[in-house]
């Protein structure tokens, strides 16, 4: 193991930004951590990460310590934790496939700048929220309930990938998502498509197999993508969850602000917001703590910012548990409504006789 670490620490060429690959069969997160600290100078311009096909059962935390990543591979690894803190400003693609993730922080990524999420053949029954670059999300093969609850914004959006899920209901039937051009809800649990699904007009491949769905939907699922958007609007799919209509997308930290008077649930202005005012907060303590020498006043200071920067988070992650429960529950609602629609009969109009 400790051969595999050395091999993998002389592969760094920090005078270019060169790769950190790792070779063997490495099953220590912490021994490859601990050498990574001991070469943290070294790695601090490291742009690519490859540590995939090992046996490590936790990712390093200081991997999420590298301010310069631009593409991190830890895929085909036993990791069923992340840490909780990233400081990766400037990844772009990220792929956590073939491993055991069975949660990941809802904010660890908000603050990236990721074009691609791979987290294929893990344990996850959510998404995290995610920045609003993100181009392609590859979530195949999962536990999937429930959806990132910031996916309304990202406008970005191309690829969406969610086969092989548990997904009951189109968690995204009333976002706006102009640039979706492949959807994939294959080998699911749904039994009714949102008519909206049709309104998403760069729409070019959207595959539905596998899904207890409705006779009409399924044969023209199989007769390609136009004869299934002509279904959908023809009104061959139920409603999934009922269109709430979609509010204008903040542009920035002050509209999301604005918007977030009005507008429930989690917004990522608000949240971007509240880092930067605990950051600046706990950046003065520490200047204070500087200038005027150790004080139990600053210290005390100092404390209370940490403490009310983890009930941010704590409160943060609550309300992002809350929306998805409240998403479910109007997915139920919706089916329960179509049942009982379904199944009412039409009232006899008096006044008619049999002829």
């Amino acid at each position: 193991m400790e051969a595999a670490i050395d091999a993998m620490i002389t592969l760094v060429d920090a005078a270019k930004g060169g790769p950190l690959l790792l070779e063997g069969k490495v099953s220590s997160g912490s021994a490859l951590d601990t050498a990574m600290i001991r070469k943290e100078a070294e790695l601090s311009k490291c742009s690519f990460v490859d540590i995939s096909n090992n046996d490590l059962g936790e990712a390093p935390a200081a991997l999420f310590r590298l301010r310069n990543l631009t593409e991190a591979k830890i895929s085909g690894n036993k990791i069923a934790r992340l840490p909780e803190i990233c400081l990766w400003e400037n990844l772009t693609v990220l792929d956590l496939s073939e491993n055991c993730l069975t949660e990941i922080h809802p904010l660890l990524f908000l603050q990236t700048k990721l074009v691609e999420l791979n987290v294929r053949s893990n344990l996850l029954s959510t998404l995290p929220m995610l920045p609003d670059t993100v181009v392609r999300i590859l979530a195949s093969n999962n536990k999937l309930t429930a959806l990132s609850p910031n996916l309304e914004l990202h406008t970005c959006l191309e690829v969406l990938e969610l086969a092989d899920n548990e997904l009951d209901y189109v968690p995204f039937a009333d976002m706006e998502l102009p640039k979706l051009k492949s959807l994939d809800l294959r080998n699911n649990k749904l039994k009714t498509l949102p008519a909206q699904l049709a309104d998403y007009g760069a729409i070019e491949q959207l595959e539905i197999a596998g899904n207890p769905l409705e006779e009409s939907l399924v044969v023209a699922g199989n007769q390609g993508i136009e004869s299934l958007v002509t279904a959908l609007r023809k009104g061959g799919a139920g409603t999934g969850v009922p269109k709430k209509g979609v509010p204008n997308r903040p542009e920035g930290i002050i509209d999301g602000l604005v918007e977030s008077i009005s507008t429930p649930g989690v917004n990522p202005g608000v949240i971007k917001a509240g880092y930067i005012i605990f950051g600046a907060l706990i950046f003065f303590d520490v200047v204070l703590f500087i200038a005027l020498g150790p004080s139990i006043h600053v210290l005390a200071l100092f404390l209370l910012s940490v403490g009310l920067f983890g009930s941010m988070q704590w409160f943060i992650g609550a309300l992002v548990e809350a929306q998805e429960e409240h998403d479910r529950k109007l997915a139920v609602e919706a089916e329960n409504e179509e049942a009982d629609g379904g199944d009412a009969q039409p009232e006899p109009v008096e006044g008619k006789k049999d002829k």
